[in-house]
């Protein structure tokens, strides 16, 4: 009777041991060097069976769960998987897909480019162009041009065919503007960076657009505002060499590594004033903020550092005001944006007589408030398609209507 109710408990033990690997509840079970290190340990008489119940083991410190038992370190999950989807030796092309379905690409040159699928539903931008309708009925009254830029990334234009299976940037985009009021601009650059695809106007390595695109996307805003727009040439270049952005993060894909680029920006003539308010941010919610001081609108990283974006104002958790730039007259823009509209920001120095700047993600106060205060005249939302397309960015741009202060 005994030896059948063991055979019972064992056989009821491993089904539930199957059901809750099955799950996902379990870690996986060691891996053959994990069991023949178990099995060493044993041998050599490090791993004791406690004398009692709830007695320490002498090695671990720890307390056994009952009689005799041990206490076996369980291994770690494994990093994502990077599969191959081609591979052709004669010419050196390659393909891969990591993390998050990121393609990475090195083409016949040998060039890579690391890029995110667009796999949203066309209509999925509905709340966010709802949510820019409200700011454009609340300051109705107001003599306020609200403008919309929603920015393409770089797969709605380099993604190779094998690796497409995904729906048109460009469309949804334009599915989302025919939803916006007609008091609002709306700014298409898709054409603009077509027109510049054999020029390096998005990082390879990175999720962003380079510098370059940033500048041919705020050049389409400037004719759609009406406003000057400074030539390439009025500015001084900058670099970072050995550049290797945040695709190496999100892919999991480490052969981008060895693909560095140059990341180069531009930088209007100095005479310009800027004032920072820099927020403390705790698990993505502001809860703190500085009082407005200097600082410089660029940070010089040296080569090597994947920080390289952060060079405009030193990342996203601050509100800049720029002031004193030689633009137009009586014209002042407020950008509300994702890290996208970093780099669009100094082109329109010389266009503007001021131009303040603000992440909509961690702006903890009343929006409709600072552009009535600051006397803006042109309020532009610019922000990546993926982040256009959650739904959290339209609540976030809600919250800034309703803010009491």
């Amino acid at each position: 009777m005994k030896r059948v109710l063991k055979t019972i408990l064992a056989t009821l033990c491993l089904s539930l041991t199957i059901s809750l690997l099955s799950e996902g509840e379990m870690s996986p079970l060691p891996t053959a060097s994990a069991s023949a290190a178990v099995k060493k340990t044993k041998k050599s008489g490090t791993s004791k069976k406690s004398t009692g119940k709830g007695k320490k083991n002498t090695k671990t410190g720890k307390k056994t769960t009952g009689k005799g038992k041990k206490t076996v370190k369980s291994t770690k999950p494994a990093t994502p998987t990077v599969s191959t989807i081609m591979s052709d030796p004669s010419t050196g092309e390659w393909m891969h897909r990591g993390a998050k379905g990121i393609i990475v690409h090195r083409d016949k040159e040998g060039k890579l480019r690391a890029m995110s699928p667009f796999s949203a539903s066309y209509t999925a931008g509905r709340s966010y162009a709802a949510a820019l309708n409200r700011y454009a009925d609340e300051l109705s009254r107001e003599a306020v041009q609200i403008y919309s830029l929603i920015a393409p990334t770089q797969g709605e234009f380099y993604m190779p065919p094998i690796g497409s299976a995904m729906g048109s940037e460009e469309r949804a985009i334009n599915t989302t503007y025919n939803n916006m009021s007609r008091r609002i601009k709306t700014v298409s650059v898709c054409d603009t960076m077509r027109n510049h695809l054999d020029e390096e106007i998005y990082s390879r390595t990175d999720h962003h657009w380079a510098p370059l695109g940033a500048y041919y996307a705020a050049k389409a805003f400037a004719e759609a505002a009406g406003v000057p727009f400074l030539p390439l040439e009025a500015y001084s270049t900058d670099s970072v060499m050995d550049y290797v952005g945040t695709m190496v993060k999100f892919s999991g894909d480490n052969s981008i590594r060895s693909y560095p680029e140059t990341f180069y920006y531009y930088k209007p003539a100095e005479g310009y004033s800027t004032e920072f308010i820099t927020y403390t941010v705790s698990n993505g919610k502001t809860v703190g903020e500085s009082e407005p001081h200097p600082e410089a609108f660029f940070r010089k990283f040296p080569d090597g550092s994947m920080a390289a974006y952060s060079t405009f104002m030193g990342g996203d958790t601050r509100t800049v005001k720029v002031w004193n730039t030689g633009g137009t007259p009586d014209r002042k823009l407020l950008i509300v944006k994702d890290s996208y509209g970093n780099a669009m920001a100094p082109c329109l120095f010389g266009s503007f007589e001021e131009v303040h700047v603000v992440d909509f993600r961690y702006y903890p106060h009343n929006l409709l408030d600072y552009v009535i205060d600051n006397d803006i005249t042109d309020l532009l939302f610019v922000n990546c398609i993926e982040l256009a397309f959650a739904g959290s960015t339209a609540n976030r741009l809600n919250i800034m209507i309703d803010a009491e202060y």
